[in-house]
């Protein structure tokens, strides 16, 4: 009689039950969500970049108004420095200044 090998016989490198494992998709999307999660929250997530550039349009839209009230303000000390008129204007009208010999006379509503 012939010996018996103790040696299993190969295992076919296939699987020919059932259908494929396919863990890269599932730990891709597990890596791409935490990312997401990572990137949206914490110091330096989308939300705090979110209200930095809100912050950011406020304060150029101050710095404009800023600009404007201070180019108002050069004109009028220009006009204050050169201007005879304007000075006798603001003298008249905010102090109640007249000039030698006139009289002002006031009415009540």
């Amino acid at each position: 009689m012939p010996k018996a090998s103790s040696r299993r016989s190969p295992r076919p490198l296939t699987r020919t039950a059932g259908p494929p494992r396919r863990r890269w998709p599932w730990l891709i999307a597990a890596i791409i969500i935490g990312t997401l999660v990572t990137a949206s929250s914490g110091d330096h997530g989308l939300a705090r970049l979110v209200r930095l550039r809100t912050e950011h349009a406020r304060i150029d839209t101050r710095n404009a108004e800023i600009a404007s009230d201070n180019d108002r303000l050069r004109t009028e000390v220009k006009l204050l420095r050169e201007d005879r008129r304007e000075i006798e204007r603001i003298a008249r009208e905010e102090l109640g200044m007249a000039r030698p010999g006139e009289r002002i006379y006031q009415f009540g509503p």
